[in-house]
């Protein structure tokens, strides 16, 4: 899935949920070969999610895959509907180690991804049975590079409602804190799936509302 040799890819679909009421929908779609990547994010607000806002985010992260099968963005998007006028597409130039957009740049360090990018090499270090994990992160909506901090917990079992049935996976609950400092996120990721989240919940620290999205379909997908 992410480190596996060859083509194909992956899709998978959550609900977001905050209370007992579905407020949106994320798509996430992975195309790869043994060289490249591509993956695709689609946040979409549904039912009571409408009332507090109606922009939709995308992003896309395209990049080189190496020897060892670690991704290196080349190009990221990130655009939120509600904020046409913000930069939208951020180039990462290795030879000059910066990101740059717009008319403006910022420096960028060896081994930085942007926000999807990252999940690969959290998945790779987890299965190499890392504890902990700190990777510089570049985050579209603020144009800046944040420190991730993961830990690595216990396995449970958990009950998912997949594919329109119910099945029960192992996973490792991994929890994530940024130097950015105003969420803590935790993830339930399935070492079978090759660590695809399961489940993510979100918490804003300051106002402790947490919004979660269940992984409820999940299929692969051909090579182009």
């Amino acid at each position: 899935m992410w480190a596996d040799t060859g083509s194909g890819g992956w899709s998978a679909t959550y609900s977001v949920h905050y209370g007992r009421s579905r407020i949106g929908e994320l798509y996430r779609e992975v195309q790869r070969d043994q060289e490249q990547y591509r993956f695709f994010s689609r946040l979409t607000p549904k039912g009571m999610g409408l009332v507090f806002s109606g922009d939709h985010i995308e992003q896309t992260s395209t990049g080189n895959i190496d020897k060892e099968g670690h991704w290196r963005p080349s190009h990221y998007r990130y655009l939120n509907s509600g904020k046409p006028d913000k930069p939208s597409d951020f180039r990462f130039d290795w030879d000059a180690m910066e990101i740059a957009f717009s008319e403006e740049s910022i420096p960028v360090a060896a081994g930085a991804h942007d926000e999807l990018s990252q999940l690969s090499e959290l998945a790779r270090r987890v299965t190499e049975g890392a504890q902990e994990v700190t990777l510089p992160v570049f985050n579209g909506s603020k144009r800046r590079i944040y420190e991730y901090r993961y830990e690595v917990g216990e396995p449970v079992t958990l009950e998912v409602p997949l594919n329109s049935g119910v099945v029960k996976e192992q996973a490792l609950m991994v929890s994530l804190t940024t130097s950015r400092g105003k969420y803590v996120t935790r993830f339930w990721l399935a070492p079978e799936r090759n660590y695809l989240p399961l489940r993510i919940e979100r918490t804003q620290i300051k106002k402790q509302q947490t919004v979660i999205m269940q992984l409820t379909a999940s299929h692969p997908l051909a090579s182009d």
